[in-house]
């Protein structure tokens, strides 16, 4: 890890660059209600690294952590490398979640 990092990015170890990339430096600043968004079969980011996301929406009241059984990493792309789907997965899981927000303050409005 020292030549990738050190060369390329000009980190000693993969434990500086993880210290000074990881969302979790900044997480607790977000305001805005907000969606977290993983997948079990994630090769980067397993589901045991996503304590600070389930600690997050314990204490942020607006906040949601979504956990699909499938989707890979990096917006959940569709199709091939080549060719792949103009709209994501997870472009389409933002408008449910969106229209779902919408349907519940109709409801409630209503």
């Amino acid at each position: 890890m020292r030549t990738i990092f050190g060369r390329v990015a000009g980190y000693d170890s993969l434990i500086d660059y993880l210290r000074d990339n990881s969302c979790t430096r900044v997480l607790n600043n977000i305001t805005l209600p907000t969606m977290l968004v993983n997948a079990e079969d994630d090769p980067i980011v397993p589901e045991d690294l996503c304590s600070c996301a389930h600690d997050f929406v314990k204490n942020h009241e607006n906040s949601l952590f979504v956990l699909t059984k499938h989707g890979g990493h990096l917006g959940f792309f569709e199709g091939n490398l080549l060719y792949p789907e103009p709209v994501t997965w997870i472009d389409k899981m933002v408008v449910q979640y969106c229209d779902a927000v919408v349907d519940l303050k109709l409801t409630k409005s209503g």
